[in-house]
């Protein structure tokens, strides 16, 4: 299967006053809200009908889906939502249901069950539209790089005072699922049987896990309106461990812990008056990045089935999400029944991707010499895991403190952005220069995403809000009269900044304004992909103006102008489309007329208006050439158009 990208679709449900109301906070088209005009009730979703979602036929399932949906996906809600799916499918990417309910009485309704009756189909039980459930909490969790073996903690109760479980079958299936991984060194699974709270506290004093996995029971206290875990005590019997107090013997393991699995009846549930008083939910709000719950009691049949087809795929690389996805389809075909729907998964990670197992490259600088007569594939093949990087002259790097080049990066989300990154090092070689990375992370984000689009044949991942990371790089190039070198800086900054900004001030207050950082900068690159405006032009065009009065806001704060200062190339990118590729060499004049062709003469002018004469000028590139077919990637004919023609231009 294929590692894909995703957009995420972010919809916030919420009670005022007994009506339902759905807002989409975030979406590949913008922001959209509603209120239900559904006749279903809260109290009907809220009843003891879902104590066990195992004995649902798939008719019941289909109705509970469908009255969900529409209770939701109403007016705007579903517009946006159409359109948001055809931006995903036309980037070949995924589009991730982030469900935020911040409403203690909405939790324990059963969302996974969200039926789309228009094309027959759960929308979790597809990898392209995953769904999570994401608790606003003033938390920001980065992915870490994990060194293998991958530690794995299965801890294991079976109380003699409650019904007996098939611990052994689950246990078994666990190690059979994952044998070959932990034959090869790459996860190393422990077993903690019979466990107490103490037994389970001095187990992480003794080693560091990255996943922790219960087999056992857990209940939800209606009493004390709060979860509980079933561990066992010195006699064997049953031992409540309240969700408060797990949190606290796992707090202090979350800056390794990457997920925790809660194979279990009623992980998930919580109070109707307290979000945060479930098993699931309190480890969120304790710092787990991801936690897997079960919302009902679930058969031993279902929870080994679900074990044994989600961890393989979370072990290849791929999201927790599409894991959980893929576990999902597997029950789907377990007898008709729908228990499937019964995981939830609360995520605090962007991304999905719990779990990085990439090996830190090292850094080291090729010992191949440039010929122009190489291809890059040729290079590659030379040494397939260096980075092409080449000291001027054979020598070592020239310093470059006078000659000193800052430029911004960004542009509509899947515009292209990390992908022209990914190829930037061949399009700089094939325009006549030579170039090396400046610094040691420069140097890895080359050779990551290097492998990934060229020995892969998968386009880079998208920037994350968050990162908005620079790069270093030196080029130099000789010439008749005199040489040319440059230590260019390139800030990434998410698509997400410049489509919607307002959000991510609020998410990510403590990432400094990127509207004051690209005044710093001596030249913008702004990407945008002309397949996306021919469909929403409107959209992007009012995205396009808020991203022009951004820069002069910023621009009369800092430097008391009316004009944006940096230099701006547009790159109107993915040229490579049938439908625009005799446009690649176009004349300055031809270009800025082809883009009002696509951008209209309005935007067009608007851009102009907002810069300084001769300061601004319109390019058409592909970051992959032109030699692909039927929208499939082939790794070894990328070739960029015209790259680093607009790099140049703001060089100069």
């Amino acid at each position: 299967m294929k590692k894909l990208s995703y957009y995420d679709f972010d919809l916030n449900i919420r009670l005022d006053a007994g009506n339902l109301y759905a807002d989409v906070w975030d979406s590949p088209v913008g922001q959209a809200k509603a209120i239900s005009n559904s006749s279903l009730s809260h109290d009907t979703l809220n009843s003891e009908a879902f104590s066990s979602l195992d004995l649902f036929n798939i008719q019941s399932a289909k109705w509970l889906g469908t009255s969900l949906f529409k209770a939701v996906f109403v007016d705007e809600i579903h517009a946006n939502l159409r359109r948001s799916e055809d931006i995903a499918k036309n980037n070949q990417c995924g589009l991730r249901i982030r469900l935020h309910l911040n409403d203690p009485k909405l939790i324990n309704i059963p969302w996974e069950y969200l039926y789309d009756p228009t094309f027959d189909r759960f929308l979790c039980t597809s990898s392209l539209t995953p769904i999570t459930r994401f608790l606003d909490l003033p938390i920001i969790t980065k992915p870490i790089f994990i060194q293998p073996p991958i530690k794995m903690l299965v801890v294991i109760a079976s109380p003699k005072n409650y019904p007996k479980l098939n611990t052994e079958a689950e246990w078994l299936g666990i190690q059979e699922s994952l044998g070959n991984l932990s034959s090869k060194g790459l996860i190393k699974i422990d077993k903690l049987e019979g466990a107490s709270y103490q037994q389970l506290q001095k187990k992480l004093l003794q080693d560091t896990y990255h996943i922790v996995h219960f087999i056992g029971h857990a209940d939800f206290d209606d009493k004390n309106q709060e979860g509980v875990l079933i561990l066992e005590n010195e006699t064997g019997n049953g031992q409540q461990i309240s969700s408060d107090a797990l949190g606290v013997l796992l707090q202090d393991s979350s800056y390794s812990l990457r997920l925790v699995f809660l194979n279990t009846c009623k992980g998930a549930r919580t109070s109707t008056r307290n979000q945060f008083s479930g098993i699931a939910q309190t480890l969120v709000q304790k710092g787990i990045p991801a936690v897997i719950a079960m919302q009902s009691s679930i058969f031993d049949q279902t929870a080994i089935l679900l074990c044994n087809n989600f961890y393989p795929v979370l072990l290849q690389g791929y999201p927790v999400d599409v894991a959980l996805a893929e576990a999902r389809k597997a029950i789907y075909g377990l007898n008709n029944r729908v228990g499937w729907g019964n995981p939830v998964l609360y995520m605090r990670v962007s991304d999905g991707k719990i779990l990085d197992l990439s090996d830190k490259p090292q850094h080291r600088i090729s010992s191949v010499q440039p010929n122009k007569k190489e291809s890059f594939q040729q290079l590659l093949k030379a040494d397939p895991f260096a980075s092409i990087m080449f000291s001027p002259g054979g020598g070592s790097a020239k310093k470059f403190s006078n000659n000193i080049k800052q430029l911004g990066l960004l542009g509509l989300l899947g515009a292209g952005k990390t992908t022209f990154l990914a190829v930037f090092y061949i399009a700089c070689q094939s325009s006549g220069w030579q170039i090396r990375a400046s610094d040691e992370a420069s140097h890895e984000f080359h050779l990551r995403y290097y492998k990934r689009l060229f020995q892969d044949g998968e386009f880079p991942t998208a920037t994350r809000p968050e990162e908005n990371e620079e790069f270093h790089f030196d080029i130099n190039r000789k010439g008749l009269l005199f040489n040319e070198n440059y230590r260019i800086a390139i800030g990434d900054l998410s698509g997400e900044w410049f489509q919607r900004p307002l959000n991510l001030y609020k998410n990510y207050p403590d990432v400094a304004n990127p509207y004051y950082r690209l005044m710093e900068r001596d030249g913008i690159l702004l990407l945008i992909d002309p397949t996306d405006l021919q469909k929403y032009r409107s959209d992007h065009n009012l995205v396009i103006i808020n991203f022009l009065g951004s820069l002069l806001r910023a621009t009369n704060w800092e430097r008391n102008q009316t004009k944006i200062h940096p230099k701006l190339a547009v790159c109107l990118t993915k040229m490579d489309m049938p439908n625009y590729r005799q446009n690649l060499h176009l004349n300055d004049q031809e270009m800025k007329s082809f883009a009002s062709k696509v951008l209209g003469n309005t935007i067009v002018q608007e851009i102009y208006n907002a810069c300084h004469k001769d300061k601004v000028k319109f390019f058409g590139c592909s970051s992959i050439g032109l030699e692909h077919s039927d929208n499939k990637l082939d790794p070894k004919k990328i070739q960029p158009v015209n790259v680093f023609q607009a790099v140049e231009w703001l060089l100069k």
